[in-house]
C-alpha cells in the first residue's frame, strides 16, 4: 500500500526519467527506494535564496517553482521555471551556491535526491540509465535557458508567448501531465509578464489575439494549443528534448564509427 502510493505520488517524476533514458524496472525500484520522505510546502514558499548554500538535491514531485532575481526597486525577472519530475540543486558540485532564488508558484512536494546524484558520481551504485537520464536533464536545463534568452532577446511579445506555452507543454509531457496538447498551466499573467519582459496588459492582450485566432483555448487552469503545427511555426519553436537526444545519438554514431575505422587501421599494420 506504501509503494503504492509513492508511486502514485512519483508518477511524473518516473515519467520524465522514462522520456529520458530507457530505464528498467530495476532503476524504478532503485530510484523509488532512494527517495526521502516527502516534504510539502504552499505556494509563495522561498525554497532557495541567491548566493545561499543549497542544502541538498531534491525533486519537484509536484507543483511549479520559479527561478527568480529581484532589482533594488523591486522588479522581478523570471528566469524559468521547475516544474514536476525536475531537479533543484543536482550537481556534481559539492554544496554548489543558488544563482537565483527560487519560489514556489503552487503548493509543492518535494523528496530527496541524494541517491541519484551518488548514482551519478559513480558512488556504489551501478544505474547508468539513471546517469544517463541525469546527464540528458542537465543538458534540457540549458536548452531552457538559451530558449529563454532568444525569447526575451529577439523574439516579438506574440513569438515570446507562443515560444513559452509550447515549451511549458512539452516539459508537461514528459512528465505525463499533458496528452500533447492540453495541460495545467498554473501561472498567472503577472508570471509570465516577468518572464517574458513583458506587461501585464501585453500578455492579456496577446493571450486574447492567440484566442481569437483559434490557436489556443483557455478554461483555466488548463490551456490547450489547438494548432501545434502553425504555432511551431510561428515562433520556430524546436524541442530541446528531440535536439539533445538526436545529438547523442550522432555523437554515439561518430564514436561507433571511429573505432570501427581505428581497428581497421591497427589491422593494416600489422
Amino acid at each position: 500500500m506504501q509503494r503504492a502510493a509513492l508511486l502514485a505520488q512519483s508518477s511524473a517524476l518516473i515519467s520524465r526519467f522514462r522520456s529520458l533514458a530507457p530505464v528498467t524496472e530495476a532503476d524504478i525500484a532503485f530510484l523509488m527506494g532512494s527517495l526521502g520522505p516527502v516534504e510539502r510546502y504552499p505556494s509563495g514558499t522561498e525554497l532557495l535564496r541567491e548566493g545561499e548554500i543549497i542544502p541538498g538535491p531534491r525533486y519537484i514531485l509536484a507543483g511549479w517553482a520559479l527561478r527568480t532575481r529581484y532589482l533594488s526597486d523591486g522588479r522581478r525577472q523570471i528566469f524559468g521555471f521547475v516544474l514536476p519530475g525536475e531537479p533543484i540543486g543536482l550537481c556534481e558540485r559539492e554544496q554548489p551556491l543558488a544563482l537565483t532564488n527560487l519560489v514556489t508558484c503552487t503548493p509543492v512536494a518535494l523528496s530527496d535526491a541524494s541517491g541519484v546524484r551518488a548514482v551519478c558520481l559513480g558512488l556504489g551504485h551501478d544505474h547508468p540509465q539513471i546517469a544517463r537520464a541525469h546527464k540528458r536533464a542537465m543538458a534540457l536545463d540549458e536548452a531552457y535557458l538559451l530558449h529563454q534568452i532568444i525569447r526575451i532577446g529577439r523574439q516579438t511579445a506574440y513569438e515570446r508567448l507562443v515560444h513559452l506555452l509550447l515549451e511549458l507543454n512539452s516539459r508537461c509531457h514528459a512528465a505525463g501531465l499533458s496528452d500533447g496538447s492540453s495541460f495545467e498551466l498554473p501561472l498567472t499573467q503577472e508570471i509570465l509578464a516577468d518572464c517574458l519582459g513583458l506587461s501585464i496588459v501585453h500578455v492579456n492582450r496577446t493571450l486574447q489575439t492567440l484566442r481569437r485566432e483559434q490557436l489556443i483555448d483557455q478554461r483555466p487552469p488548463i490551456l490547450t494549443i489547438r494548432s501545434k503545427e502553425k504555432l511551431i511555426a510561428i515562433a520556430e519553436y524546436s524541442d530541446p528534448q528531440v535536439a539533445v537526444l538526436r545529438w547523442e545519438n550522432h555523437r554515439s554514431h561518430l564514436s561507433a564509427r571511429s573505432l570501427c575505422l581505428s581497428s581497421v587501421d591497427s589491422k593494416d599494420c600489422e
